[in-house]
């Protein structure tokens, strides 16, 4: 039970001394004591006393161990194994003496910190390397059920259901690294331990974004990808944010007068979000030129000479409404299949702005109807393109208001309008 090596043959040994003896020692001893007026908790102190053995042992080979990194990787692992196993089995204390206080020693603390900062380094770049598939988006239903339980817990099923979710390899695989490291370190009895492997976590965070923008940038991944591993990971941190964990951490950090209740995670959640609703802005963007591209031939029909069209025939779409249509159907099948749910929603409403936007300023503002052309204009609008975006929204009117009321006041009856317009004019005057 001596190798430098072979740490968990010692702590197994003095945990199996305490497993099979604590209770003898308490049935036969305690009530001697009792008699002979000691308060002491003779169980307790039997576990305690082994427990402190384990303590000077490790304390007279830390530092020859400490020399190589596997050594103390390993090390480190079996004394938070067997902190867990003394409070879980045995409801050891956090007041007696423990071998945590050992690898907590400001020296040791640092090396471990950089060891942890090292692993989650390279474990980093084989997540994103190829050869892990990084992209490979995961199904939500597999994923909660089989792949990750743990992982899928993490957010909550009444803000977002699971299969709105497209959740990257990658972003998985980093949370769960994230949630790992947690779990080694929230068995520290010291906050201010603690709170140094949650500035840990906060730069690997802080280090995976700027290496999805560095893969962005070179054009290897993306925009869909991008957008929902960022999005998963800060649904992740949101949650994480109200755990019971985490803030008990920002009361530490902030004190316990603190006069609000914030997230630890709140900046690098905001720096995350900035960038999401950058990309969304460019990819709807993007998208929305490429239907204005195909919009030429529809701005520029004989709109002004446009006949009125008979009361028993049936209105069809503009037949050089055409293409920029079927673009527009299939823009939006692709968004709608490759992102998730919330952000296709954003660039959902994003894009319809920039239409609604685009129809009125480019083309209401800039040309002249006849009485046909004004109905046949309503018609393309209201009963073709607002219905194409109510398949992905409950309320697609919303969403075109400004187009839908300028339609309206287009196709007014000539004597309507010019009462509404000297009605406006009259008000004006008065103002």
């Amino acid at each position: 039970t001596n190798r430098p090596d072979k740490p968990e043959y010692f702590f197994t040994q003095v945990l199996n001394w305490c497993k099979d003896n604590h209770h003898f020692v308490s049935e036969i001893f305690q009530t001697s004591a009792t008699r002979a007026c000691i308060s002491e908790n003779i169980r307790l102190e039997f576990i305690r006393g082994l427990v402190q053995l384990t303590v000077e042992k490790l304390v007279n080979d830390i530092e020859e161990i400490s020399f190589d990194d596997q050594l103390f990787a390993h090390l480190i692992d079996e004394v938070l194994s067997f902190e867990q196993d003394l409070k879980t089995m045995l409801a050891y204390p956090n007041n007696l003496p423990s071998a945590v206080s050992v690898i907590t020693q400001p020296t040791y603390l640092a090396k471990w910190l950089l060891i942890e900062e090292k692993f989650t380094s390279d474990k980093m770049d084989i997540i994103l390397s190829d050869e892990n598939n990084p992209w490979h988006m995961l199904d939500p239903f597999g994923f909660t059920n089989i792949t990750s339980p743990l992982t899928a817990s993490f957010i909550n099923e009444d803000d977002l259901e699971l299969d709105e979710l497209k959740i990257p390899k990658c972003a998985d695989q980093f949370v769960r690294l994230l949630e790992a490291m947690k779990e080694r370190y929230c068995i520290l009895p010291q906050p201010a331990h603690q709170l140094r492997f949650l500035e840990l976590q906060i730069e690997l965070v802080d280090s995976f974004r700027r290496r999805l923008v560095q893969l962005y940038s070179v054009s290897y991944v993306n925009t869909f990808n991008v957008l929902n591993a960022i999005f998963y990971v800060t649904a992740v941190l949101r949650e994480w944010g109200e755990n019971v964990h985490y803030l008990h951490l920002h009361a530490a950090l902030i004190g316990p007068n603190a006069e609000e209740i914030n997230s630890v995670f709140d900046k690098i959640v905001t720096e995350l979000d900035h960038w999401q609703n950058k990309l969304i802005k460019q990819l709807s963007s993007k998208y929305v030129d490429d239907i204005k591209a195909k919009s030429m031939t529809y701005r520029h029909d004989q709109w002004v000479t446009m006949p009125k069209q008979n009361a028993n025939e049936t209105y069809v779409l503009s037949q050089s409404a055409g293409e920029m249509f079927q673009v527009t159907i299939a823009i939006l099948h692709d968004l709608e299949s490759a992102l998730s749910t919330k952000i296709f929603n954003s660039t959902l409403r994003r894009m319809a702005k920039k239409l609604d936007d685009y129809f009125i300023d480019s083309m209401i503002m800039n040309t002249k109807f006849s009485e046909g052309g004004s109905s046949q204009f309503k018609y393309d609008i209201a009963r073709n393109l607002i219905p194409l975006f109510g398949q992905y929204s409950r309320r697609p009117g919303l969403l075109f208001k400004n187009l839908s009321d300028a339609c309206t006041l287009l196709s007014l009856p000539f004597g309507t309008a010019l009462l509404l317009h000297e009605t406006l004019k009259t008000g004006n005057k008065i103002t």
